[in-house]
């Protein structure tokens, strides 16, 4: 098997949004259309609708009224599961070699969960230190306490409420591509013995292909 013959089910955290995760995945799903690869992109948007665009098949699922905000471009749907069944069923059909997410979103954790029922090679990438982004919210929720306290909560929203829950759940990936040299080596170091380098060049197939185990 090539990395072109690879069949890739991309679940970003953000597509239509402005922020490095959909920049880099727009740049993905292009890549893909350029050289006639079979891609899968699933993500939330604002109504259901699946639009093929050459060896590009992308799913936009619509989030409901259970949700909330994590900031105020991003949104988190409690009840994006009921996309299951939908996705399952289309995935099937597309019969991916390698489900690939961005993060612990709703539509990352639903990716997993396809990918692990499915028995599908899981890859992740880290592209928001979600445990420094817990720090500045705690910091800016608490910037009217004691500077003290609010270093502690901090801090404590940082490693204990953060970092330490989130490396169980990057640890199931068979695949983890960081987006500096720099950043994987710190994740190396926390969680990854499977962390393979930068996906922040398109100039050569994308870096899950090229990490996938494909020869």
């Amino acid at each position: 098997m090539t990395p072109g013959d690879i069949r890739v089910a991309l679940f970003p955290c953000t597509y239509s949004e402005i922020d490095g995760v959909a920049n880099t995945s727009r740049q993905f799903a292009a890549f893909a259309k350029e050289h006639g690869l079979a891609f899968l992109l699933v993500h939330a948007g604002p109504r259901d609708e699946v639009v093929t665009d050459g060896s590009i098949t992308r799913i936009q699922l619509r989030r409901g009224r259970v949700k909330f905000p994590l900031d105020g471009h991003h949104e988190f749907d409690l009840l994006f599961f009921r996309h299951y069944s939908k996705l399952l069923r289309l995935l099937r059909e597309f019969n991916p070699d390698v489900i690939h997410i961005t993060g612990p979103s709703d539509v990352g954790i639903l990716g997993t969960l396809l990918a692990h029922n499915l028995g599908v090679t899981l890859a992740a990438s880290w592209q928001t230190n979600l445990h420094q982004f817990a720090r500045c919210r705690v910091s800016s929720l608490l910037s009217s306490w004691p500077v003290h306290l609010s270093a502690q909560l901090a801090a404590a929203a940082e490693f204990e409420a953060g970092l330490t829950k989130l490396m169980p759940f990057l640890r199931v990936f068979a695949r983890s591509l960081s987006g500096t040299t720099e950043l994987g080596e710190d994740l190396a170091q926390e969680a990854f013995s499977r962390l393979h380098g930068r996906f922040d060049t398109l100039e050569s197939p994308p870096a899950y292909l090229r990490a996938s185990g494909a020869s």
